[in-house]
């Protein structure tokens, strides 16, 4: 099973197409697993208001992203996890795709996809992959050949559990963590956004 956390927070306007974007998937072992941190806005009345049974909604206090998502690690059941931003789509068909890729590389610790960036005029790929495992991910993230943020990568829950998120880093604390995990995890490029 594959568990896509998404920490929220005054999300309102995109919270639905986020996670429809998840629910509209052809993959059907997974779970939603969405933390309110806090929300002051009808974010969590809509995810409410979606009837779904793969779709758990954890609450509590504004604790900052890094905290959400921890809290969503803590209440993951799945053996994958994933996370996605409130204010992010996932493409159709990437978590079989990813399912696939996890059963064909029993060994790989992470699975990293392309991204498409949409910057509100065009769509375009952050970073075209050479597909396989990297042999130095610090080398390849310095020189741009990996693109590696929230949403683009399925880790093992393992890893996950044993480095959690820095709860007092509340900006690019994806990026903080990662660096940890190149040092001990191997990471597999997928060319597919």
């Amino acid at each position: 099973m594959i568990s896509v956390i998404i920490p929220l927070y005054n999300k309102e306007p995109i919270i639905e197409r986020s996670l429809q974007s998840v629910l509209s998937q052809d993959y059907d072992d997974f779970e939603v697993v969405v933390v309110n941190d806090g929300s002051t806005d009808r974010s969590a009345d809509i995810v409410r208001s979606i009837n779904d049974p793969r779709i758990r909604l954890i609450e509590q206090e504004n604790g900052g992203p890094s905290k959400a998502r921890n809290t969503g690690v803590k209440n993951a059941k799945g053996e994958w996890i994933l996370f996605l931003d409130a204010d992010d789509e996932m493409l159709s068909g990437a978590l079989d795709f990813f399912s696939k890729k996890i059963q064909k590389y029993t060994d790989v610790d992470m699975f990293l996809g392309e991204v498409i960036v949409n910057n509100g005029k065009a769509e375009h790929l952050a970073i075209e992959y050479k597909e396989g495992v990297v042999s130095n991910p610090f080398k390849a993230h310095v020189f741009g050949r990996l693109f590696q943020c929230s949403g683009t990568t399925v880790y093992r829950k393992t890893i996950v559990e044993e480095n959690p998120f820095d709860e007092r880093v509340r900006r690019y604390e994806d990026l903080q963590r990662i660096f940890k995990l190149y040092r001990k995890y191997s990471l597999y490029l997928c060319h597919k956004p």
